[in-house]
């Protein structure tokens, strides 16, 4: 029974370590490496993240898109026909297909996201602070609401 009383509490020690460990190392921001900001879109998340650091999160884009082509504009594709054919590809093909074609196919498939960072990016820049940090939407406010008294 002793036994078995300080099994239990022993187990619950380590949940209470391993996840405060955990909780601790989420809340350090979730900086990740080059390589996974090369791999991976966190610049998606950061960009709704209200507590984000500006620079980090602009980094992340930039290692995003370093191998990728860039989404292609309306603009740039009004006088190209529309019904173009593509050939269905065997599973082996799709399989084998190059990094090129992987790397087109992510860029359409984050093209909206890629737009509507360019204006993040845009519309944020006013309000980042030296250290990254960018003003919460009351700080904004407040800000506004100043600049109209005066």
């Amino acid at each position: 029974m002793i036994k078995r009383i300080l099994f239990y509490f022993g187990f619950q020690v380590f949940c209470c370590v391993f996840l405060a460990g955990h909780s601790f190392s989420q809340s350090k921001g979730a900086m990740h490496s080059n390589s996974e900001y090369a791999k991976t879109p966190y610049w998606i998340q950061m960009m709704a993240d209200t507590n984000a650091n500006y620079f980090e999160t602009l980094k992340s884009f930039e290692l995003y898109w370093v191998k990728r082509p860039e989404p292609i504009e309306e603009e740039e594709v009004i006088g190209e026909p529309k019904n173009k054919k593509e050939e269905r590809k065997t599973f082996f093909e799709r399989f084998i297909q190059s990094k090129k074609e992987r790397y087109e196919a992510e860029s359409r498939k984050y093209a909206f996201e890629y737009k509507k960072f360019i204006n993040w990016k845009r519309t944020s820049l006013p309000y980042v602070q030296p250290d990254g940090r960018i003003l919460a939407p009351s700080e904004r406010l407040k800000i506004w609401q100043d600049m109209r008294r005066d």
